[in-house]
């Protein structure tokens, strides 16, 4: 036998033994009324592993009910339940069988029950009605739960490995009824509880009243007996402490009037008695010259010298019924002098209890400090005999003054249990030292308590059964229905899968959903299939819109990567070319997005027509293009990227205003650069900014030589960092010379680095890391502190009228600390405003002209000189130079080269005279030759700087230049004028 099938043949057996073990758990749903649970197993082997296997499940998890409940025939009910539900589920085919269990304890389990609950263990008819309702409801709702295990969870496909689809009718049959018998059987605890509860609060009210009228009524008893003997004590005749007429008088009208004394008598300080009535006791004696000083309460009248209640007695002088005598001390001056006694007859609190008790559920007790019975509605107690504890029970304190006591049987039934205990309430008198004892037997109120559960019970039972009907009906007349739209929609999907035309007859129903539901289906099926194709279409918009950029249409990176994987892995040799388009940016900001966008649209039209067919162009992103180019070598990809420079350069035409751009393009070639898709593009982006440092509108190949660039480029950025840490910066100085006036008239402040390692880096690579690490902020801070400390110096020297320019960048000049700066440095240095000059750069200027303008007029509104550096290199430079708050013009060097040109000096000489209609002062920058000299002064320029004069320089060696200045300017101007 495989392992298989040996666990096939255990799983039954486990099953009746967890059967056992689940009948054993019980759920209290309230006092007397569990619920057990051991028949769902007994279903679920039923439904599983068949009726046989179910029979002896059934018999076997219904023993325990021997040892809970006592005797055998609950396993009688139990089986033959097991035996009915298999028989019809397997053999008759029926498979509702929460219906089944149902159809069992209407027709056959109600009436077995009835007939051996009643009549063999002869329980009463009300509490076999209750047990009967409840093993039907129980059975009901065990029946569902293994029902709902079987057919809707995965329990039996995980047992018998069947992999059986769930039925829709089994789903809407459990759900409805689950929907109300789940909230039937809580509202069944609930109000079970509220009724027991309420039997509970109706004993404790009970025994509180009672209680409470009887200490009442007791009370008032002592104290209207008690009156009397007080008046007596007080009364002259006694206070003579002699037997006198009028004494015995008194004595005899005290008894006449108050019936249920015995005698009473008056006795002096050693208890002789000197006053008596009657006058002869019931055994015929006389009564005078008694002496009760051996009696307890004479003893405790002397030493209390207060009224005394003596314990009860029977018998003394002939008196055959309880008695107890009230003595009070008769005083004078405070000093005990005797007593008036008198013997109280105490039947007639024995009638008092009875008269309290009527036809009440609960007994009556009165006690004295030693717990003897005094009286008691109970025949079987007696009076003066000892009052016990219950024996055999446990005390369970239910509030200050009640008590529930239980048999000590912790195995006994709870609901027997409670029947055989009582509630006890007592309560000390406040007069005399008694107790009233009240205990009220449960027996007298478990009857109607036990009417409310059947009530309860079988409202619940016969909505059930309604319930059982009502969801039986509804899922039956439902499920055909919808079975029927699910065969139709498969159809429908298949049809329209195929793209064939639907025709399909869809049911009507009497039920309205249902119409609607088959209506609707209908409906969407037609426009399913009339858009069906319109997905096939959108799908494919889809999928171009995943691999292409929305704006211009050209492929996106994605497809790119997929394209350029696809020819490395077939060893296809090309080319990537990275373009980005120069000074987009300021087109952007400048004219709007809308023409920025115009502007990248036209572009990418235009690199379709000079790329080859075969080629794929890309936009990697803003003004990003990366091209694919298949099968070319590096010469190849050379001059196709060289035809792009030229055609993107052209101008352009957008909502009628013509533009301008340049691109710089960067190329890797591949296998031979990498064979990896991401280094190709990097290489290439490499080789794009060198093309960027080399003047831009230019194409550069990637050469490995750039990696070591970049490499570099990313070593000066750190060491950048600690550069003014370590104070590797420092300052040169290159002279202005006024040509006009021959002297020099100021000087440039220009940033060097030496590092210790890297030795001298050219501002040409640094400046520019500092720019986009923001580095160019701080460094900027310490170039404004070092020219005004400079400026300070000069003070009372031949250099006190001398002009210091240093160069501020845009994103310094944005920085909002910068003008705080110049004013701080200002006044810490005490220098004089106009000494210093201020130089930006136009093409950086005017990308944010009006927020540049607005720094600008606050700088010159301080002093400082403004002086707009590289002029004519900016976009639209003269259209801005009027609104522009600057005092110098310097003109770019590349104007200068051009000054041996017909073309060259008409440029310089437009700007000088420009400059002076604006009032502004000119400088030439770049001046190396005599020949250029000669033009500008010719030209009317007003000063000038270059290596004609002097390089930049360490401020010790320019004060040493400067003293050689004088004769050395007049050699080179006049060798310029010659």
């Amino acid at each position: 036998m495989g392992k298989q099938a040996m666990i096939q043949k255990t799983l039954p057996l486990l099953f009746i033994v967890l059967g056992y073990i689940l009948s054993s758990f019980h759920v209290s749903l309230f006092l007397g009324v569990d619920f057990l649970f051991g028949s769902i197993v007994t279903v679920i082997v039923i439904c599983v592993y068949g009726w046989k296997y179910g029979l002896l499940a059934g018999f076997i998890s219904s023993l325990y009910t021997i040892i809970l409940w006592g005797h055998p025939y609950a396993v009688i009910i139990f089986t033959v339940e097991a035996f009915f539900l298999g028989f019809l589920y397997e053999k008759r085919n029926y498979k509702n069988i929460v219906l089944l269990d149902g159809a069992y304890w209407l027709l056959i389990g109600a009436w077995v029950t009835l007939c051996l609950y009643h009549f063999v263990l002869d329980m009463s008819w009300i509490a076999t009605i209750l047990v009967t309702l409840k093993l039907m409801l129980n059975g009901v709702f065990n029946t569902l739960l293994a029902s709902i295990l079987v057919d809707i969870t995965p329990f039996k496909r995980w047992v018998t490995r069947n992999n059986s689809k769930i039925l829709l009718e089994n789903v809407l049959f459990y759900s409805v009824l689950s929907l109300f018998l789940i909230p039937i059987i809580i509202l069944v605890t609930n109000q079970g509880q509220r009724e027991f509860e309420k039997t509970e609060d109706e004993i404790k009210e009970n025994l509180s009243e009672a209680r409470k009228n009887v200490k009442i009524s007791l009370e008032t008893f002592i104290d209207y007996h008690l009156n009397p003997i007080k008046a007596l004590a007080l009364n002259d005749s006694v206070q003579k402490l002699s037997p006198t007429e009028q004494l015995q008088q008194n004595l005899k009208q005290t008894v006449e009037s108050f019936p249920n004394f015995h005698n009473v008598y008056v006795a002096d300080e050693n208890s002789e008695v000197f006053g008596f009535y009657p006058p002869k006791n019931k055994q015929d004696d006389s009564t005078l010259l008694l002496n009760f000083s051996d009696r307890e309460y004479f003893k405790q009248l002397k030493e209390t010298n207060d009224i005394v209640v003596s314990e009860v007695f029977v018998g003394r002088g002939g008196i055959t019924t309880p008695t107890v005598t009230i003595n009070y001390p008769i005083h004078n001056k405070g000093r005990f002098q005797g007593h008036v006694t008198g013997a109280l007859n105490l039947e007639y609190v024995n009638r008092l209890l009875k008269n309290e008790q009527q036809d009440k559920h609960f007994q009556l007790s009165l006690i004295d400090k030693n717990q003897h019975l005094i009286a008691s509605t109970s025949s079987e107690r007696k009076v003066l005999s000892k009052f016990n504890e219950p024996a055999n029970a446990v005390e369970q304190k239910e509030e200050e003054t009640i008590s529930l006591y239980k048999p000590d049987q912790e195995n006994m039934a709870a609901m027997n249990r409670w029947k055989q205990s009582f509630y006890r309430s007592e309560v000390k008198l406040e007069a005399v030292p008694w107790t009233i004892i009240v205990d009220a037997p449960v027996r007298s109120y478990q009857q109607d308590l036990y009417n409310v559960y059947v009530k309860i019970f079988l409202l619940s039972v016969i909505i059930t059964y309604i319930i059982i009907m009502f969801s039986y009906l509804l899922s039956h007349n439902l499920f055909k229905p919808i079975r029927y739209l699910g065969d139709i929609a498969t159809e429908v999907q298949r049809r329209i899968v195929n793209r064939n035309k639907i025709e399909v007859g869809f049911p009507v129903s009497q039920f309205q959903e249902l119409d609607v539901l088959s209506r609707n289906l209908q409906k969407m099926s037609e426009e399913l299939a009339a858009s069906f194709n319109h997905v096939y279409i959108t799908q494919e918009k889809l999928n171009y819109m995943a691999y292409h950029d929305k704006l211009t249409g050209l492929a996106n990176r994605d497809l790119l990567a997929e394209r350029l994987k696809k020819e490395l892995d077939q060893n296809v040799f090309g080319a990537i070319l990275f373009l980005d388009l120069d000074r987009f940016k300021l087109i952007n900001d400048t004219f709007g997005h809308d023409k920025g966008d115009e502007l990248l649209i036209q572009v990418s039209n235009r690199l379709k027509q000079v790329c080859p067919e075969d080629s794929l162009i890309g936009r990697q992103g803003g003004d990003e293009f990366i091209i694919l180019l298949s099968k070319v070598n590096k010469e190849q990809a050379f001059d196709i990227a060289s035809s792009i420079v030229d055609k993107i350069s052209d101008f352009y035409m957008i909502n009628n205003q013509q533009l301008t751009i340049t691109t710089s393009l960067g190329v890797s070639v591949y296998p031979e650069d990498s064979q990896d898709i991401n280094e190709l593009i990097k290489y290439a982006d490499i080789s794009m900014y060198k093309a960027k440092e080399l003047g831009k509108n230019r194409v550069e190949v990637f050469d490995c030589s750039y990696l070591m660039q970049n490499q570099r480029r990313v070593i000066l950025e750190k060491e950048l960092r600690f550069a003014l840490e370590k104070q590797e910066l420092f300052l040169h100085y290159q002279p202005k010379i006024n040509i006009q006036e021959n002297k020099v008239e100021g000087v440039e402040a220009l940033i060097r680095w030496r590092h210790d390692e890297l030795g001298e880096v050219s501002p040409g690579e640094f400046i520019p890391i500092a720019e986009e690490t923001g580095l160019i902020i701080p460094i900027g801070e310490w170039v404004i502190e070092e020219a005004c400390k400079l400026l300070a110096s000069w003070k009372g020297t031949n250099q006190e009228t001398r002009t210091l320019s240093i160069n501020i960048s845009i994103k310094q000049l944005l920085n909002e600390h910068v003008l705080e700066k110049l004013q701080e440095s200002i006044h810490s240095y005490h220098i004089t405003p106009s000494q210093l000059e201020v130089e930006v750069t136009e093409s950086k200027a005017l990308e944010q002209a009006e927020l540049v303008i607005s720094k600008l007029k606050i700088i010159r509104n301080m002093g400082i000189r403004v002086s707009l550096d590289d002029f004519g290199t900016g976009y639209s430079s003269l259209s801005y130079l009027k609104d522009l708050p600057i005092d110098v013009l310097k003109i770019d060097r590349s104007f200068i080269n051009e000054l041996h040109t017909q073309y060259g000096r008409s440029v310089v000489q437009s700007i000088i005279d420009v400059a002076h209609s604006l009032q502004m002062s000119v400088v030439a920058e770049g001046i190396e030759e005599h020949e250029q000299l000669y033009t500008l002064i010719k030209g009317g320029c007003d000063s000038v700087q270059g290596f004609l004069f002097a390089k930049p320089m360490s401020m010790e060696a320019f004060l040493e230049y400067e003293a050689n200045l004088e004769q050395e300017l007049e050699t080179i101007i006049e060798q310029a004028n010659h």
